[in-house]
C-alpha cells in the first residue's frame, strides 16, 4: 500500500471507503489521513485457525452486538451468524468459507472455536 501522504485526497477518499472507514467532519487531505490513522489504530489483525482476519476493536461498543451475544449466550443459538457478520463484515463470507469442513459445511462447533480463539487474540474474551 503507498503511504497516505503520497495519495491525492481522492484515493484518500476511496481507501476509506474501501475500508468501511468515515470520513464525516474530514475535510482537508490531513483531516482525512487523520481520520483514516485512527480508524485504522483501533483494527487489530489475526489469525485463528489458519483464518487470517482485520477485527475493528469498536465494533465491541456496539450495544446491539452486545444485546445478540447476550442473546447467544442465553440460548439462542440462531443469533451466532448475524455475531460473526457484525464483527467481521465484509470478511464473513471468506471467513465461512474458510471455515468449510470437507462437506462444505460450517460446523456451529468449528464457527464457535473459531470465534473464541479470535476473541482470546484480540482480548476482548472476558
Amino acid at each position: 500500500m503507498r503511504a497516505l501522504e503520497d495519495m491525492t485526497a481522492s484515493q484518500i477518499e476511496g481507501y476509506a471507503k474501501a475500508h468501511g472507514i468515515d470520513l464525516d467532519g474530514a475535510k482537508t487531505k490531513q483531516e482525512k489521513i487523520e481520520a483514516v490513522l485512527e480508524a485504522e489504530a483501533d483494527v487489530k489483525h489475526v489469525s485463528a485457525m489458519g483464518v487470517e482476519v482485520d477485527v475493528d476493536m469498536r465494533v465491541f461498543d456496539d450495544l446491539d452486538l452486545l444485546d445478540m451475544m447476550d442473546d447467544f449466550q442465553n440460548g439462542d443459538a440462531f443469533k451466532f451468524k448475524k455475531i460473526l457478520k457484525r464483527i467481521f463484515r465484509d470478511q464473513s463470507p471468506t471467513v465461512l468459507d474458510q471455515l468449510k469442513d470437507e462437506r462444505g459445511t460450517v460446523t456451529a462447533s468449528r464457527a464457535s472455536e473459531f470465534f473464541v480463539a479470535v476473541m482470546e487474540a484480540v482480548g476482548a474474551k472476558n
